[in-house]
């Protein structure tokens, strides 16, 4: 008891209490300084009552009811304690500061494996270094209850709460957390693995945490996070919604930040995810199927999905209140986790909208999805000889009510051709063909409404079964007779003229041989 007592340069080790500050306990004393001191192996040692209630605050140090305590320039190295606060415990203890203190290896059976405040205002840790400290309950290395704190210029290594949540610090008050460095953190069930925020009013600026599932912010609690930097194995920013909502969550899924309550975000950079469960107040943007186009078959399942950011393009999962619409149909349907699969029943094109009630300033990017019934191409022809005109026809049926629209394109052999579908069918003509078998390819590319779809057969061209007609005329000794011959042959047509042959080229279809000098009589032509 007493106030304004100084302790500097002093050494503590190994001592121990059974209640109350192993080393040190204050009680009504105001305006306490311990500067450049050490504590070493101190312990409180009080026992767990029936009622679960355990004995033993402070490892070193215990305060109640005093303001103005002040711990600089000290060290901690092993202490414990069976209740709260590893090395210090404080209960309604305002104004106070610790700074420039390094806590090693030490562990509180309660909480707070180094330090524990509670009830208390205007608490400022700096410049401290906390080291290889846990806490079986929360706040592996600080425990701040219904108090008001400033943490800042501080490094955390190697905390953890086992049996519950922050790793390092649990605040349960309004507490600023700044310009502080975290690294190699564990809690229950990996949430909050660095940081639990409980309740109160609180802010983390330009933080660094190293390694995933680090802050957790639960119902009761708002928190505006600014410039802090999250970094770790295995980043996992990109993923843009869960495959599977039944393995959802931290055990899963790595994230930043599992909000409950109410976060602010401002230029951050997460390697993790963030997951939303309760609100974000900052500016948020969310691209239904990432603001693009695609195609779904009717009646078949179709994977809706979104991808959210926030103003530093880091991802937000959406948990539970991310639902989706479109333009044409009343019915929305709720996203979990920014992804749900659903048989698309109407054929058509929609727009699809996303409404998420825990974005309070978000700005939407719709998507379309275009359901498509499948289409069949069937090829027509008829036999075709050599020479002749070909006519493919390419009928493209449909499975519900909208029209086809477009074009096939036809395939001959090395040929490209287009084709305008008109009535349901497209149609090409080819001449000249030379005989021999051709593959014919059709195929639709689609339309709005439906589905590209292809098919081939063999087309088969024929040599023609040619015909000759010969044309001759009586004549006078002495005329030349002039035989006239038509066909539907190419090439050459040899004629035999009272067995004498001649070879004559057939130009388009004709031919004709000049005979002089006939004798009178009787010839033939063949």
């Amino acid at each position: 008891y007493g106030d304004n007592g100084k302790i500097f340069n002093t050494s503590f080790n190994s001592s121990f209490a059974l209640n109350y500050g192993g080393a040190i306990a204050g009680f009504d004393a105001y305006n306490m300084t311990i500067s450049n001191s050490s504590f070493n192996y101190n312990s409180a040692l009080g026992p767990l009552s029936s009622t679960g209630k355990a004995y033993g605050e402070g490892g070193a140090i215990y305060w109640e009811n005093a303001n103005g305590l002040n711990i600089t320039d000290s060290s901690f190295l092993g202490n414990e304690a069976h209740g709260n606060g590893g090395s210090i415990s404080a209960v309604n203890c305002n104004d106070s500061t610790i700074y420039n203190i390094t806590v090693k290896t030490g562990d509180a059976f309660r909480n707070g494996g180094a330090i524990s405040y509670v009830d208390s205002n205007n608490l400022t840790v700096g410049s401290c270094s906390f080291n290889n400290l846990g806490a079986v309950y929360s706040g592996g290395a600080i425990y701040l209850n219904n108090t008001n704190a400033l943490v800042t210029n501080s490094s955390f290594n190697n905390t953890k709460s086992a049996w519950n949540y922050g790793g390092a610090i649990s605040v349960n008050g309004n507490v600023t957390i700044a310009n502080s460095t975290f690294d190699n953190y564990l809690a229950l069930e990996s949430y909050g693995c660095a940081v639990f925020f409980e309740r109160g009013n609180s802010t983390m600026f330009n933080n660094s945490l190293n390694g995933k599932n680090p802050i957790l912010v639960a119902k009761n609690a708002s928190v505006n996070l600014t410039k802090n930097n999250v970094t770790g194995p295995f980043p996992n920013k990109s993923v843009k919604y869960l495959e599977d909502n039944t393995v959802a969550g931290a055990r899963y899924y790595d994230y930043s930040i599992w909000n409950d309550g109410t976060i602010y975000l401002n230029g951050n950079n997460f390697d993790y995810l963030i997951f939303n469960n309760g609100t974000i107040k900052s500016k948020t943007y969310t691209y239904m199927l990432d603001n693009e186009t695609w195609n779904a078959t009717w009646m078949e399942n179709f994977t809706f999905w979104a991808t959210i950011k926030d103003d530093n393009d880091n991802s937000i999962i959406s948990v539970k209140t991310l639902d989706s619409g479109n333009q044409k149909y009343p019915e929305t349907f709720l996203m979990p986790y920014n992804k749900v699969e659903l048989p698309v029943v109407y054929q058509g094109i929609f727009y699809i909208r996303g409404m998420d009630s825990g974005l309070e300033d978000n700005t939407v990017f719709n998507g379309t999805i275009k359901v498509k019934t499948p289409s069949n191409v069937k090829i027509n022809y008829t036999k075709y000889n050599e020479g002749e005109k070909v006519v493919i026809t390419a009928e493209v049926t449909k499975d519900w009510n909208y029209t086809i629209s477009g074009n096939v394109t036809f395939v001959v052999g090395n040929q490209t051709y287009s084709r305008l579908i008109v009535g349901g069918i497209a149609t090409l003509e080819v001449y000249n063909l030379t005989a021999k078998t051709y593959r014919v390819t059709a195929t639709y590319t689609g339309d709005d409404y439906h589905l590209a779809s292809e098919n081939f057969t063999d087309l088969v061209i024929k040599l023609r079964t040619p015909w000759v007609k010969v044309d001759v005329h009586d004549i006078f000794f002495g005329q030349t007779e002039y035989i006239n011959i038509t066909t539907n042959a190419t090439g050459h047509i040899l004629i035999y003229v009272n067995g004498k042959s001649h070879f004559i080229n057939i130009v388009n279809g004709t031919a004709r041989l000049n005979v002089t000098d006939l004798e009178p009589g009787n010839y033939s032509a063949v």
